[in-house]
């Protein structure tokens, strides 16, 4: 027999699961899209971080954050238990049983979600542990108060679901006003995100006057944001002695980096950048300038350091000269000769070079001989001075040195270009769901 207290018990968790959903969401929003002034109140430890967990790929599906969804379930409960009543045509005791089934929904998908924070991600948020007990509760009042066993209780709940679709044809009342609160709900989920994020970039705005800029240091998101636009000379459309850019130009993500080719920082930084640019296809431009810790180019490098890097500046330029710009470029970055491990002699300097005009003319289908009098030559090397006195100009220390919108990123790992890019697409109202795998990278000082 139904317990008409049940109804109560339900509906406060209902609220409960709301609010919960809410705030979960607002802190996805802050964390994934770099507008948090500091470290989350749920980050008590490694394993207990909720920035972890919302920083992972698994916190969105289709789109939209998990708690978003969470909004919607609770929303959906308590729109249900609103159109339902002794005196309505769908009473207490039949809502309590649909609910019951979306319980039983709810604590599998808490179950999964847990197993995938715990085993995958390596990490748990407090807030979404909150919003698993949460449904664990609705389920287990649904049950408690329907006076019946888990399988009547299913079954009935299920029998409700079938003939509330079989409602909405019929255009019973009750069942309309059903369907309106969960479209309405559905809604309110789907715009959430949005909303969330206006909201949060105004709360952030009124704390940025009295955060200290320690804050920032420690967040490349937020250094970032805080940082001085810059105005870095380009020369696109200059032929091969220009600047070579990819991407569509006027895209809302403008990229800039100045690398060397022997540094492990920005060798780890090529590899974990290109299923990043992968993700935002579309959405950005990229230019590329060297920046070797080489002697032979640099003016600033006043050590043997990098005997290679300025080499294998001239060979992506002459690559260029044949239309393979970015193949080489990806080659150098990629190629083990270039492995910085020690400092190299004279011979094994020339035996780097050597290998790379042979094979990599071979691996990019270059011409051999064209390739080899265009580095020889040194026509290149004024333009790579002209892109290290571009680096100094801007007081750059260390490579790799990137500038997104023409603001430097003080820590440029993958991670925190990917944060910086996603908000970005926010900021323009445009979507970017698909994954990629990211680590923290290292740096090459330059003096």
């Amino acid at each position: 027999m139904y317990l008409t207290s049940t109804k109560t018990y339900v509906r406060i968790l209902a609220l409960l699961g709301a609010a919960i959903s809410t705030l979960a969401l607002y802190e996805h929003v802050v964390y994934r899209y770099g507008l948090a002034t500091g470290p989350s109140f749920c980050n008590i430890s490694q394993h207990i971080n909720c920035e972890a967990v919302n920083a992972s790929d698994w916190s969105v599906f289709f789109g939209l954050p998990i708690a978003a969804y969470g909004l919607f379930f609770f929303g959906a409960v308590l729109g249900l238990l609103w159109v339902s009543g002794p005196t309505r045509r769908l009473s207490d005791a039949r809502a309590n049983q649909v609910v019951f089934v979306g319980g039983v929904v709810g604590s599998l998908v808490s179950i999964l979600l847990l197993a995938i924070s715990e085993f995958l991600i390596g990490a748990l948020c407090l807030l979404c542990v909150g919003l698993y007990l949460v449904t664990f509760l609705v389920l287990a009042a649904t049950w408690w108060g329907s006076g019946q066993g888990f399988r009547t209780t299913l079954v009935g709940g299920l029998r409700e679901l079938v003939g509330f679709v079989f409602g909405i044809f019929r255009g019973e009342r009750a069942t309309l006003a059903g369907t309106i609160s969960l479209l309405l709900w559905g809604m309110v989920a789907a715009l959430s995100p949005v909303v969330t994020f206006n909201v949060a970039k105004i709360v952030a705005g009124t704390r940025s006057a009295g955060v200290h800029s320690d804050h920032a240091e420690r967040d490349p998101v937020a250094a970032w944001r805080a940082a001085q636009v810059e105005q870095i000379p380009l020369s696109i459309d200059s032929g091969a002695s220009g600047d070579y850019a990819k991407g569509v130009s006027g895209s809302p993500i403008q990229i800039i980096e100045f690398a060397d080719f022997e540094c492990p920082g920005c060798r780890l930084l090529y590899s974990d950048l290109q299923p990043i640019l992968a993700k935002y296809e579309g959405k950005y431009h990229f230019v590329f300038k060297n920046y070797p810790l080489d002697s032979a180019c640099n003016p600033g490098i006043t050590r043997k350091f990098h005997r290679n890097s300025c080499f294998a500046a001239y060979f992506i330029r002459c690559a260029g000269e044949q239309g393979r710009f970015w193949e080489a470029l990806g080659y150098a970055f990629t190629d083990p000769a270039l492995e910085r491990d020690g400092e190299l002699d004279d011979v094994q300097v020339q035996s780097v070079r050597d290998s790379m005009l042979s094979l990599g003319a071979s691996v990019l289908s270059l011409d051999p001989e064209a390739l080899r009098e265009c580095v020889v030559s040194g026509r290149y090397l004024a333009r790579i001075r002209e892109e290290v006195k571009q680096g100094d100009d801007l007081h750059l220390q260390s490579t790799p040195s990137i500038w997104v919108n023409g603001r430097k990123v003080e820590r440029p790992t993958a991670e925190a270009l990917d944060r910086i890019f996603a908000l970005i697409v926010a900021e323009q109202g445009v979507s970017a769901d698909s994954g990629a795998s990211v680590s923290n990278i290292g740096s090459d000082t330059v003096k």
